[in-house]
């Protein structure tokens, strides 16, 4: 009974629920979105003195920032949190979602809100950028 019931949970979980967001072991595939998360965050480094050695802070539950450290490998100052950190201020600040991370609030206002996208099926992350460096962006754009 137990090695059927073995078998019947290996067959869910390999054929039935192999690619189904609620199998706790599926690989949550990168959704098309990422794309947009990339070139936003690209065109902004490129406006900051520092380039790529500015610093970014990235926050997500379990570590499900991935595959964010992968893209930005070449950067050289980006913090990697599991939750929001005491001061989670740098000049691009990823979160995910469900943090409730509202810097924009929480800075009154020194940091924006410039976009949320989808990183994986359902599982969403927002962008925040200090105010003046949204700033230099937008001009750098017109």
């Amino acid at each position: 009974a137990g090695g059927g019931h073995l078998a019947v949970q290996a067959h869910r979980a390999t054929r039935e629920y192999a690619a189904d967001f609620r199998n706790p072991w599926v690989y949550g595939h990168t959704a098309g979105d990422i794309t947009n998360l990339l070139e936003l965050v690209d065109k902004v480094v490129r406006v900051h003195p520092e380039g790529r050695a500015m610093p970014m802070q990235v926050m997500a539950p379990d570590s499900q920032y991935w595959p964010l450290p992968w893209y930005w490998r070449e950067h050289t100052r980006v913090g990697w949190w599991d939750g929001v950190p005491e001061n989670p201020y740098a000049p691009v600040v990823v979160a995910a979602s469900k943090l409730g991370a509202r810097l924009d609030e929480r800075s009154e206002g020194r940091w924006r809100s410039v976009g949320m996208f989808e990183l994986r099926p359902r599982f969403f992350v927002e962008v925040y950028v200090e105010s003046g460096l949204w700033k230099r962006f937008l001009d750098s754009n017109r």
